[in-house]
């Protein structure tokens, strides 16, 4: 199951309120669960308790006690977010401090109000009522990393919802969280586009500098969160453009060889990354023949060739992979490079490249073979041995190959299918731009 990273987990968290049947893996559960429990609290004090409720009548009479919203009851997991009541002894070191710690807090007359409470366990539900929000945001953003839809449920009588789960006096039920897979695409992911996500207001409309009125520069500054940003690549991103490459290389079938270092290029070329949220999200590397056939299949016209194209797992679905082709497209278009070349043994890539219209120019198989013995026998009289080589044949001809070869089709090493596709743009409208700075009419 692959999970999101913090930054596009933020983004993508959405409110689910339709979920999928399908149970939540234990193990998933625990991951989740783990996360709360690392949560901060004051004086490390932990009063949080969470009951994982799965029983549908349950499910079904806390939906009730929270105003009726009885889709609470379709979710595979209903979180009980709940917190000790444990008023301090009247006089002891912590009920002084927690005496101190309010006043300043609250002022004077607030803090007399509270402690003037006639019963110490109305002053405990109102102070207590904030103790399970840090750790059930923890819950909704692990669960998000998994996929896993929810809504954070505050509506509800504390009283029925405590007394559902059987709570003792002490403790008290302030907020449900609702889990379960969602019945339809969450933010990020392929088909969400269709989902409409409420907007947010923007940062400077919510920040200040060291007084209020006063604006925080950097607010202004700043792209909206979420937004994709292409950009050239710069040497300092090489450890993580590593890193983006692995994290894709190791999910698809699009690439062969590991490797350590970004490669560098003889001739021209352009190299850019996708940026979302402050990290790499995506990559694209292209290098631009200085002659027609130095790289390209077709002979025509100059080719760009792709050689590192890409969009990291977690980020996949949301228009990256086009952003970058698009930005790609115009700097080659400001070279006069009206053609990119790619080429890929990944079937999503393929779907992705016919489904933006590219026209397939060759196909060919890819796999690893074990050579003939006569062929080995001169290799190690050279001093050379072998034990797979890496080869390929085109589709009419690998049957004949397989016949003479020894081709490896064990589980993680089958041939692969590469199809190369040819992506053209309109030159002319880089000759009218050309035309209009000799001919501003034009």
């Amino acid at each position: 199951m692959k999970k999101r990273s913090l930054f596009n987990t933020i983004y993508s968290r959405v409110s689910v309120r339709r979920f999928h049947p399908d149970s939540i893996d234990e193990d998933v559960m625990a991951q989740i669960l783990e996360a709360a429990r690392w949560a901060p609290s004051g004086g490390n004090s932990q009063p949080w308790t969470f009951g994982m409720v799965t029983d549908h009548a349950k499910k079904t009479a806390l939906a009730q006690a929270a105003r009726g919203q009885m889709w609470i009851a379709d979710a595979p997991v209903v979180v009980a977010c709940c917190a000790h009541l444990a008023p301090a002894v009247e006089g002891s070191r912590l009920d002084e401090r927690i005496k101190e710690v309010n006043a300043l807090r609250w002022g004077k007359a607030v803090n007399d109000w509270l402690w003037n409470a006639p019963d110490p366990m109305h002053r405990e539900l109102i102070l207590m009522n904030s103790a399970p929000l840090i750790p059930g945001t923890y819950i909704v953003l692990a669960a998000a990393a998994y996929g896993i839809g929810s809504c954070w449920i505050g509506d509800l009588s504390v009283d029925e919802v405590s007394a559902i789960l059987e709570l003792p006096e002490d403790c008290r039920c302030f907020f449900l969280i609702p889990l379960g897979y969602p019945a339809g695409p969450l933010a990020g992911e392929a088909g969400a586009n269709n989902r409409k996500r409420r907007p947010r207001k923007p940062l400077p409309e919510i920040t200040f500098g060291n007084s209020w009125g006063e604006e925080w520069e950097p607010a202004r500054s700043r792209r909206p969160f979420g937004e994709i940003i292409i950009r050239p690549y710069k040497p300092e991103d090489e450890g993580e453009w590593l890193d983006t490459w692995a994290r894709a290389a190791v999910t698809s079938d699009a690439w062969v060889e590991l490797i350590h270092k970004k490669p560098r290029y003889e001739m021209e070329s352009i190299e850019l990354v996708a940026e979302v949220n402050g990290e790499i999200a995506g990559l694209i590397d292209v290098e631009i023949e200085d002659e027609p056939g130095q790289l390209g299949y077709r002979q025509d016209s100059r080719c760009s060739f792709a050689w590192e194209f890409l969009v990291r797992p977690d980020y996949q679905g949301q228009g990256i992979a086009r952003a970058l082709i698009d930005a790609a497209r115009e700097r080659l278009t400001e070279a006069d490079v009206g053609r990119m070349e790619f080429w890929s043994m990944d079937v999503k890539a393929q779907a992705f490249y016919e489904h933006l219209g590219m026209e397939e120019m060759e196909r060919h198989w890819q796999f690893w073979v074990r050579l003939p013995k006569e062929i080995l026998g001169k290799l190690r009289e050279d001093r050379l041995g072998i034990a797979f080589t890496y080869g390929n044949a085109k589709a009419d001809a690998f049957e004949e190959v397989k016949t003479n070869f020894s081709v490896r089709e064990d589980p993680g090493h089958e041939p692969k299918l590469c199809i190369g596709y040819d992506y053209r743009w309109n030159q002319l409208i880089r000759l009218i731009q050309k035309a209009g700075k000799y001919y501003p009419n034009v």
